[in-house]
């Protein structure tokens, strides 16, 4: 499937960078935070001036490969609390979560938990993503990463059911930057799974890219019948997208010093090991070019 062209800069003015070359990965951890509308930062969901183009070939995803972009199971209660939840912070009074979601440029994930099982529940997928709806519904939360890399050192088994218990009983919401990966052109739907780039990267290479994912997290706890718990949480996924050439002094020096302290960074799963002299050179020669 051939996907649309999007500005690279529609991301602004979130102002989300995010290589830090003092922090790898496993240890970010989840950043809790109290949603606020008017504050860019600190929304639940994130759109932009592309959403409109997002809307309209979500629409058509949903015409051409049904199952790939959206699936759901029954319309339990931690699906209806989040679909009424965010429906209010879209400003449309939604009912359905295949409605909802048609609404949003994010993916849409709903996790169910009962006991000490807990398993997707509803999957909307947005462009850009490679992964399939149908492949996640029914499945836990961890089976559905099982080939992410390096997914046993972030979150899985028990330390996945404290993640989800915890953003269950809390009333922040929580944000991850992850899914990181450098390549030489602006391939959204290219997973950091796929490790290098299509195109080789050589001195002579124009500029790079940054893909990068913000995912956040909200929790419903709710008592169903009969006294059992009935809880589960909202994941929604957005997909931005940073080139070099665009990239502010500071964010620039950030870069260089990732590529210099902290090459084997989970980030970019030995990307940046791997390239890291060539890189260096190739960062320090833009930087001097940008400061004469």
């Amino acid at each position: 499937m051939r996907f649309p062209s999007f500005k690279l800069d529609h991301h602004d003015p979130y102002d989300y960078f995010p290589l830090d070359p003092i922090a790898p990965q496993s240890q970010m951890g989840l950043r809790k935070f109290m949603p606020h509308e008017e504050d860019h930062r600190n929304r639940i969901i994130q759109s932009d001036s592309q959403l409109e183009k997002f809307i309209e070939h979500k629409k058509n995803c949903l015409q051409t490969d049904y199952k790939k972009f959206f699936i759901k199971e029954n319309n339990k209660v931690c699906i209806k609390n989040a679909v009424s939840d965010l429906s209010v912070l879209i400003g449309r009074e939604e009912r359905s979560f295949s409605a909802l979601s048609s609404w949003l440029q994010e993916d849409v994930v709903v996790v169910c938990l009962e006991g000490n099982d807990n398993w997707v529940e509803a999957a909307s997928i947005c462009f850009p993503n490679g992964w399939d709806a149908w492949g996640a519904v029914g499945n836990s939360f961890d089976h559905v990463h099982e080939k992410v890399p390096n997914i046993k050192n972030i979150v899985y088994g028990e330390r996945t059911k404290k993640m989800i218990k915890a953003i269950i009983e809390s009333n922040y919401c929580f944000e991850r930057v992850g899914a990181i990966s450098i390549n030489t052109s602006p391939e959204w739907i290219r997973h950091p799974a796929q490790a290098d780039p299509r195109e080789p990267f050589t001195p002579n290479t124009d500029n790079l890219y940054i893909r990068f994912e913000r995912q956040v997290c909200k929790g419903y706890q709710e008592i169903g019948e009969n006294s059992s718990s009935v809880s589960g949480f909202v994941f929604l996924i957005k997909t931005y997208m940073l080139s070099f050439d665009r990239l502010t002094s500071f964010q620039k020096q950030c870069f260089l010093r990732t590529a210099e302290e902290n090459p084997k960074g989970l980030y970019y799963h030995g990307w940046i090991a791997k390239h890291q002299e060539l890189l260096l050179e190739w960062i320090k020669l833009r930087l001097n070019d940008s400061e004469r």
